[in-house]
């Protein structure tokens, strides 16, 4: 999204000071902030953390497979990434996990979705609940459907940061080895 609206590489080695998605307007963020806002669950969106299956950038999909393909069998990129998503999730210990993409939701939740997604998806991951969504692009298909899913998992859990009484860690802390 943003290589795209600014016509930049993103070259970040710092973390960010907020959310992208609260701050950037870019099409998958605005999407985002809409289901989020349908779901009566905007302010989540400042507490929440986001990350990719992959840790490359491309600009489709279809790239990022070929590209990873080159790397697959000297570098083990699957398994690195899959063990790299495994730490981040232990570490940060989310309420709820929310995938943007019907690849990521088959590769957190280990399930594979035969065809198309219709909705939104639910899942587990360690106990954890998943939700999964379709896009086409940067496009959310059925909003209406995954802000109501998002709505019903944080009803059900009873989820609000606040709640949880987890210590925010300051960003300027975090540490990557």
């Amino acid at each position: 999204g943003y290589h795209k609206q600014n016509d930049q590489k993103v070259r970040r080695f710092n973390a960010l000071k907020y959310f992208e998605y609260g701050h950037y307007n870019y099409l998958l963020a605005r999407e985002t902030r809409k289901v989020f806002d349908n779901a009566k669950l905007l302010h989540e969106l400042e507490n929440s953390v986001k990350t990719n299956c992959y840790f490359f950038s491309t600009k489709t999909q279809a790239d990022l497979y070929r590209f990873m393909s080159h790397l697959k069998l000297e570098y083990d990129v699957y398994n690195h990434s899959a063990n790299w998503v495994k730490e981040l999730i232990e570490i940060i210990n989310p309420s709820i996990i929310i995938c943007e993409g019907k690849s990521a939701f088959e590769r957190i939740t280990r399930t594979k979705c035969d065809g198309p997604i219709v909705g939104a998806l639910s899942g587990i991951y360690n106990d954890i609940p998943v939700i999964g969504y379709s896009r086409n692009r940067s496009f959310i298909n059925e909003k209406d459907s995954v802000s109501k899913l998002i709505k019903e998992t944080y009803d059900k859990l009873s989820v609000t940061y606040s709640e949880r009484k987890m210590e925010k860690i300051p960003y300027e802390s975090w540490r990557v080895s």
